[in-house]
């Protein structure tokens, strides 16, 4: 090293001071992917099945460090005939009436590559829909129509029976379909696209239906999976972010939702839950973001619920575990199921670089508020199609003709080792997750260009790494882990 290296190094360590303090373990974050494109593959919606490159593309989010892929389980297309089950077909995963080719195709190939599956029920068929059902058009879109909860609980029990691990696996003779073990009971409840109606007029007031159809349908759908495997997980729907404002909107604000549900009401800082309320039945809950600006913009509305709001939604749900409507575990299985900004092809997307760093931001963000899961949609890009809002370009690979021929955006390393060091009183905060065990080593790049390591992060359970850092604005910062090396951080 020559002395002109040496004495920037020398200046640096002085401007930058490591604070040692003793840490509590760092709270777990598992990362994983949504996405129906790769579904197409195993045959979703009447895709063209094309197993090598379903096979590609989950290898590819893996690499990534993925451990959870999210799909929709379309239950009107698993069971698409038009008449209805007997009580007793309707448990059988073998009647007839039932076509489960592409959710056996999606799980042996995710499984196959260490992630776990986890599915998404929803839309009825037709014959679950309930009374008085309109025309189906934009504002009610077919299997959404108080959905009967009855029917879903009998789905689910044929669900959980097929996806045990004991079920014999019909593509391969001799062996069982792998197991499925976290379920996922229905989608976004307040919004019009999932759930309808969201409200009916009573005695000429609006009131809320949406809320009593979907807690139905998570209770029915919680029993009918635990009665097969008691040890699987149930989660809530994730609740879309943004709402209407007035009654007889076709969409309920996240908060708003969750509190009826919940039967909360706030005063100032207290909440309280109504003993009258029915319990819920659910393992964990969930919610998703898709924010407009940066993860440190709130959002403009009360009840909406962005990634710096989480809390609007925790301390309801940690108030329904006092008042023991549902477990404490439940109130701390906290999962985003759903969120992403769209980059770059899209032309009102943010630009690659704002794209990693948006979601590093976003993931420190939310393990911050204890959120345990987040699953970003999606893990490549759309096709680019003609309509950019139904098209996203969300992905950590760039579209090639396929999955064999995705490649990397920056964002691909945001996932993979996200890190982050916010700058508040002079003083960085150190947040990384690593891909793989080790102490993490900090580095800040000096004018000349050359990396010092001025801190290290040691591993303390949970996959993340925590540590303050005594820094000025304007300083850019990385972290390392052998051959491993984050994008670089700019305090300001």
């Amino acid at each position: 090293m020559n002395r002109a290296a040496r004495s920037a190094q020398a200046f640096l360590l002085v401007c930058l001071g490591a604070l040692a303090f003793t840490a509590p373990p760092a709270q777990a974050l598992s990362l994983g992917f949504n996405g129906d494109d790769l579904a197409k593959y195993a045959g979703y919606s009447g895709g063209t099945v094309n197993e090598p490159a379903l096979a590609a593309g989950l290898a590819n989010a893996r690499g990534a460090g993925a451990e959870t892929w999210r799909f929709m389980l379309v239950w009107r297309q698993v069971a698409p005939g038009a008449t209805a089950p007997t009580a007793a077909q309707g448990v059988d995963p073998s009647w007839s009436g039932y076509d489960w080719g592409y959710v056996d195709r999606l799980v042996r190939h995710i499984t196959a590559t260490g992630m776990e599956p986890l599915p998404w029920v929803a839309r009825a068929p037709n014959w679950a829909e309930g009374p008085n059902r309109p025309a189906v058009d934009k504002l009610t879109p077919a299997g959404t129509w108080r959905p009967s909860a009855t029917a879903l609980g009998q789905f689910a029990q044929a669900l959980s029976t097929r996806y045990s691990g004991r079920y014999p696996d019909p593509a391969r003779p001799g062996q069982t379909l792998p197991r499925v073990a976290t379920f996922q009971a229905w989608n976004e409840p307040n919004l019009f696209t999932e759930i309808t109606p969201q409200w009916v007029r009573v005695n000429g007031r609006w009131a809320i239906e949406s809320v009593g159809t979907y807690r139905k349908l998570l209770n029915a759908f919680y029993r009918g999976i635990k009665k097969v495997q008691p040890t699987a997980k149930v989660l809530g729907a994730g609740t879309g972010p943004f709402g209407g404002l007035y009654p007889g909107d076709t969409r309920l604000p996240p908060a708003r939702f969750d509190r009826e549900l919940l039967c909360a009401t706030e005063r100032g800082t207290q909440i309280r839950i109504a003993k009258s309320c029915p319990k819920l039945l659910m393992d964990g809950w969930a919610h998703h973001t898709y924010p407009i600006g940066p993860p440190t913009r709130t959002a403009r509305n009360r009840d909406d619920v962005v990634v710096p709001d989480m809390h609007k939604l925790t301390k309801l749900f940690n108030a329904a575990a006092r008042a023991r409507l549902i477990s404490t575990a439940a109130a701390k299985n906290v999962w985003m199921t759903e969120m992403s900004w769209d980059s770059y092809p899209d032309p009102s997307g943010l630009s690659l670089a704002d794209h990693a760093i948006y979601m590093e931001g976003a993931f420190y963000a939310l393990w911050k508020a204890k959120v345990t899961h987040i699953l970003w949609w999606n893990s490549r890009d759309d096709d680019e199609g003609g309509d950019w809002n139904a098209h996203l370009q969300s992905g950590i690979f760039l579209r090639g003709s396929d999955p064999t021929q995705d490649t990397r955006k920056p964002a691909w390393t945001a996932f993979h080792f996200p890190f982050t060091a916010y700058r508040s009183g002079g003083v960085a905060a150190l947040w990384a997750r690593p891909p793989s065990a080790g102490a993490v080593a900090v580095q800040a790049r000096a004018a000349n260009g050359t990396w010092t390591t001025v801190s290290t992060l040691s591993p303390r359970g949970g996959g993340v790494m925590t540590g303050r850092l005594r820094v000025g604005p304007g300083t850019t910062l990385r972290a390392v882990l052998g051959e491993e090396i984050s994008l670089p951080w700019k305090t300001f």
